[in-house]
């Protein structure tokens, strides 16, 4: 079996699409729940799956889960002995597994070697992650949120938007603070070799009265800033625990959060972007801040052009739902848009309760099309009110594929609400329950 080492020397030596890249210039890729959250994409590997994949150009390589790596994995490597370093400078030991006739939306790869993390190691439904052996330093990397869509292409193809502004970013390559076998080229030490953690994309960013440098990470929805530089940002912080994972699969908890009101990186602005504190015992604390995530280019589609090390961000465009669920063609063609019909019912019929009592509240039903029986489905629904009224959460519904409908009570502040579908795959995750699932989605 070929190396990891040899993979990813080929990836880092190629000018354009890489070695066993499918023929083409452009290639789409499909995203899972666009609207909000990370990067996700079905992936197909050796005829097995789909299995869902985040992406994450920080990555060295792929990465894929010992479920993936057991049913798709054509050869074990338990002696190449490549260890990963975490942000927390711990060495982890990882094994490999060779993959072949990988499908990615329009892409297909014939072979590659990924690296083996626990199951489990990913939240719920995500079983692997694609990092630089596909999301190529030699390619323009986009994505759409409004088309639900992510893009590769060679440098030769790609235009940028007329009406993108631009970020430039300078590439930091300081070693880490580790021992010399850390370093490119480094000899072999104890039987096995550590692997370089990807150069860091620093941005001179403004957080209130605080200028930091901080690095572009596009799988991580929260930004980062060390705690220490928290009260110069103006950060208040609330207790919030949430898990984070590295790019060598190590899971990292944060127990607090805070929302900062503007942040600026040059003409590029945005509003109540979300904060973690950040660590990474990697490289000195000087060398830079945090991260800035991808919730702060939640309002733009977003182009980098790694070879220029400039992103280009597009103002955002509304576009129609069912152009948005056109990206799966098993859903393209039904009666409704999203393959549902959506009903809530008031059980006073628009009156008021009697005197005294609460509004019992509605039941909102949803019945999939007859054309998708079989299929599971994740449909996303917006729920609206008269002009002035708070807005409501959104809803997010999975109907598994031996189901035809799902219904919820829902409480009283739904009473007069319009829903409108606004997503739909037939992706669902994180639902338990053998009968489906409709749960209320705070902050899209």
């Amino acid at each position: 079996m070929r190396s990891l080492a040899l993979f990813l020397a080929l990836s880092a030596c190629a000018t354009g699409a890489p070695v066993g890249f499918s023929s083409g210039t452009t290639w789409t890729i499909p995203l899972v729940d666009p609207t909000g959250g990370v990067l996700v994409t079905p992936v197909t590997i050796n005829g097995k799956g789909p299995y869902l994949f985040a992406i994450d150009p920080d990555v060295l390589t792929l990465i894929v889960d010992e479920k993936v790596a057991g049913e798709a994995g054509t050869a074990r490597d338990r002696g190449t002995q490549i260890h990963y370093i975490d942000k927390s400078d711990t060495s982890r030991q990882r094994f490999h597994v060779e993959l072949h006739d990988l499908r990615v939306g329009t892409l297909s790869i014939e072979r590659r070697v990924a690296m083996v993390v626990p199951a489990g190691t990913y939240a719920p439904g995500i079983h692997g992650v694609l990092g630089r052996e596909i999301i190529a330093d030699s390619l323009v990397f986009g994505f759409d949120r409004d088309r639900g869509v992510a893009y590769l292409m060679t440098q030769e193809s790609f235009k940028p938007p007329p009406d993108a502004v631009t970020m430039s970013y300078e590439l930091m390559t300081r070693q880490i603070n580790d021992t010399g076998n850390a370093l490119p080229g480094a000899p072999v030490m104890d039987d096995f070799q550590h692997a370089v953690p990807t150069p860091r994309r620093l941005v001179t960013t403004t957080i209130g009265d605080a200028k930091v440098s901080l690095h572009v990470n596009f799988q991580s929805l929260p930004s980062a800033l060390r705690e220490s530089l928290w009260a110069k940002a103006g950060l208040q912080p609330a207790a919030q625990q949430l898990v984070l994972v590295d790019e060598a699969g190590s899971k990292h908890t944060k127990d607090k959060l805070a929302i900062a009101p503007h942040v600026a990186v040059g003409a590029v602005t945005a509003d109540n972007v979300v904060f973690v504190p950040h660590e990474d015992k990697r490289w000195a604390d000087e060398i830079f801040d945090g991260e800035l995530g991808l919730g702060f280019f939640d309002h733009y589609t977003v182009w980098a052009n790694w070879d220029k090390r400039t992103l280009y961000l597009a103002p955002r465009r509304t576009i129609d739902a069912r152009e948005r669920i056109s990206r799966w063609p098993t859903l393209a063609k039904c009666e409704h848009v999203g393959c549902v019909t959506v009903n809530l019912t008031d059980p006073l019929a628009g009156q008021p309760p009697p005197e005294g009592k609460p509004h019992p509240g509605v039941i909102v039903s949803i019945a999939r099309d007859p054309s998708t029986t079989g299929i599971p489905l994740e449909v996303v629904i917006a729920a609206t009110r008269a002009p002035g009224e708070p807005p409501l959460p959104q809803l997010r519904v999975v109907i598994p594929e031996h189901a035809d409908r799902v219904m919820e009570h829902m409480h009283a502040d739904f009473v007069g609400a319009h829903l409108d579908v606004v997503d739909a795959s037939p992706y669902p995750r994180g639902c338990t329950v053998d009968s489906g699932c409709i749960e209320l989605v705070h902050g899209r």
